[in-house]
């Protein structure tokens, strides 16, 4: 959802309110006093409301604040930042961090990309390509079948180690870290 989206969505909200409170207020068979009631609640309430997303406007960081104004969905984000990266890093980041789904449409640029670092990556260990990392790429991108083969061992040893989050192996060193 882009944050256009997300903002027409928060108006709808904001307006059904009290669209509905006035639909209640005509039914003659309510009592007065809950009619009283339902009517001081969403004079307080909205407000409120407002108030909290004032704060929460102002103390957003001001670089993300553009976001609300964007058009751009979280597949089109994750597009974009794979394509604009400037490092190995940086578009693995981009890419093993966000759903499959998110990068589907520039699937053969991944493969493309992890295939041809793969060798690389496996030689010189970059510090960004840890256990976890590594866990997050598709095993079908890995270019040969004896590298697939090789990693999926590692994974399952890695996994045996550590202990799994979802589809996630967290290895038992990061844990430890984590708790200490």
């Amino acid at each position: 959802m882009g944050g256009v989206q997300w903002l027409l969505s928060l108006f709808i909200t904001m307006t059904s309110l009290p669209l509905a409170v006035s639909m209640y207020m005509e039914d003659s068979s309510i009592k007065k006093e809950n009619k009283n009631n339902v009517f001081i609640t969403t004079c307080i309430l909205l407000p409120t409301i407002i108030i909290f997303l004032g704060i929460f406007f102002w103390s957003i960081e001001q670089k993300n604040l553009s976001t609300f104004w964007s058009t751009e969905c979280g597949k089109d984000l994750t597009t974009r930042r794979f394509k604009q990266a400037t490092n190995d890093e940086t578009r693995a980041d981009a890419i093993f961090q966000n759903s499959r789904h998110h990068w589907e449409s520039i699937k053969e640029d991944v493969r493309e990309w992890v295939e041809s670092n793969w060798s690389r990556w496996d030689e010189e260990k970059p510090k960004w390509l840890n256990k976890v990392m590594r866990a997050k790429i598709p095993l079908d991108l890995i270019p040969t079948a004896a590298e697939r083969g090789k990693e999926k061992r590692r994974r399952e040893t890695f996994a045996a180690e550590g202990k799994g989050k979802g589809n996630q192996v967290v290895p038992k060193e990061e844990i430890e870290e984590a708790e200490a």
